[in-house]
């Protein structure tokens, strides 16, 4: 009996390091840490680890993995297992790309040109459309308005790192209502292209009382929510809610994510 137990033990160890994922730590902020035996060791850029392990934040940390098909994104402290992220990625990967697909509209419409790659990651072919705006920017005086309709071809056309270099000159060449535009287009298209992180730290930056708030408010907790940061989507949906600034069908959509919020 004893030998069959020990048996058994073997195999499902074995089970287990033939089902694990190597991963690579693509972005790291604050203390991120990986738990090595029985201690805690620092993680840094481009280092390996499987799926299997247990990974804990700081406040004010972030960490993102990929294994180059997929990212896991890790926004809020606490401790972690890859895999569990594993389990539900594509569910997640399909409700993410739901909600990027309906808040496309905010900043680009018509959506016939995105529909099929909303979600996705895409870049410039060859960085000429950004290119071209971006040498537009330098040579004359800048003319906001127009260069956020570039941004929004940019985005129909689904050249998505495009519209993201251009979002990012207007926003740091701008105040106010365009800046905002600018931050919310920018976070936008880093969540199309699965830059979690990247996207998570715009939004949190912005205003959450703006002009952009109910659609910050939707995008912002679908990331949280898929970064291990249920506490803060729940807080962030129940102060939108209490505003009613939702349409009917946004309201729906929210106090969906507030329950799958609450159960993580």
């Amino acid at each position: 009996m004893k030998r069959c137990g020990i048996a058994m033990l073997l195999g499902s160890i074995a089970a287990l390091a033939l089902f694990a994922t190597p991963f690579e730590v693509s972005w790291v902020e604050g203390k991120v840490e990986k738990l090595q035996g029985s201690s805690w060791t620092a993680l840094n850029m481009g280092d390996r680890l499987d799926s299997s392990s247990s990974v804990r934040l700081s406040p004010a940390s972030f960490a993102q993995f990929t294994d180059g098909r997929r990212n896991i994104a890790l926004s809020a402290a606490g401790t972690f297992v890859l895999d569990d992220f594993l389990k539900t990625n594509g569910d997640s990967v399909k409700k993410r790309a739901g909600i990027l697909d309906k808040l496309v509209a905010v900043i680009a419409l018509p959506l016939s040109s995105v529909n099929s790659s909303v979600g996705g990651v895409r870049g410039s072919d060859e960085g000429g459309s950004a290119g071209a705006y971006a040498l537009e920017w330098s040579m004359e005086e800048p003319d906001v308005f127009q260069l956020l309709e570039n941004a929004k071809d940019l985005v129909r056309s689904g050249d998505y790192a495009g519209a993201e270099a251009l979002y990012v000159s207007v926003a740091e060449k701008t105040e106010g209502k365009e800046k905002e535009e600018a931050d919310y287009g920018k976070a936008w298209t880093l969540a199309a292209q699965g830059k979690s992180i990247a996207a998570i730290k715009v939004l949190r930056a912005m205003d959450p009382a703006g002009t952009f708030s109910m659609s910050r408010a939707l995008l912002l907790a679908r990331l949280d929510i898929d970064s291990g940061a249920g506490a803060e989507a729940v807080a962030l949906l129940s102060a939108a809610l209490d505003r009613n600034g939702f349409s009917a069908e946004d309201a729906e959509m929210a106090r969906a994510m507030l329950a799958e919020a609450k159960g993580k």
